[in-house]
This record gives C-alpha cells, sequence and structure tokens, in this order.
C-alpha cells in the first residue's frame, strides 16, 4: 500500500501507473509530488500546454458544443456508435475537454462547473460500455 500526502492510501502498483498519468489522488484530486521516497514527475499539465493553438480550439468547440448542443450531441453518438472514425475523435476531444473542465473548476472549488462536467464524463462513460 501507498500513501499519498492527502492522506489516501492506494495499492502501489496501482498508483505507480496512475502516476505515469497523472499526479493527483484520484480520490480527491490533490496533487501529489512524492511516492514514498520517490519524487513523481508532474504530469497532469493541462492537455494545452502540449498542444497546438488549432487543436487547442477544436476541444473547446466540441467541448462546448456537446455540453450545450442537443443535435451535435446526438450526431456524435451516432457515429460512435457505427464506429465511424472522426465521431470517435470528437468524444475523444470532448473527454479532453471535459477533464480539463473537471480538474479546473475543482481547483478552483466551482462545484455547480464540475458536477456539469462529470455528468457528461459519466454519460460517455456508459455510452462506450454500452459499444
Amino acid at each position: 500500500m501507498a500513501r499519498l500526502e492527502c492522506g489516501h492510501y492506494f495499492c502501489k502498483s496501482c498508483i505507480k501507473k496512475w502516476a505515469k498519468h497523472q499526479n493527483t489522488c484520484p480520490q480527491c484530486r490533490e496533487r501529489f509530488t512524492r511516492l514514498g521516497s520517490q519524487p513523481v514527475e508532474e504530469t497532469n499539465q493541462q492537455v494545452e500546454d502540449r498542444l497546438d493553438p488549432e487543436t487547442i480550439h477544436m476541444i473547446h468547440r466540441c467541448t462546448t458544443d456537446w455540453m450545450f448542443d442537443r443535435e451535435f450531441r446526438n450526431e456524435t453518438i451516432a457515429g460512435c456508435i457505427e464506429k465511424n472514425i472522426e465521431s470517435l475523435q470528437t468524444l475523444f476531444m470532448v473527454v479532453n475537454g471535459l477533464t480539463n473542465i473537471v480538474n479546473i473548476s475543482t481547483e478552483r472549488g466551482d462545484s455547480s462547473v464540475t458536477a456539469l462536467s462529470v455528468f457528461h464524463l459519466s454519460r460517455i462513460r456508459q455510452m462506450l460500455r454500452e459499444l
């Protein structure tokens, strides 16, 4: 078992795998800098720090459309059901955008934005299980 700085415990091998992608606690999202005596590299930089401006704009547009445009959402879902690669790529961008919104709104303490984004992520997860 490994104890994070926030006090939560996790399977050591599981949290090491998690830390390769995110250095926030899976339970409370508090950042951690060490696993035991080992320092952890900052791995959860905003996706936007690593992407070109055109891709960032596309992620923002797709995420906004997903959240507020029912027709766009239904078309994307229909495309995913048909295994359309463009629809699946759009969904991937939406998941990235929603994940960033959750991280930022959690840090800012904006629970209503966090809740809305988590709701949409849950619906996407459920849809993907059904595919």
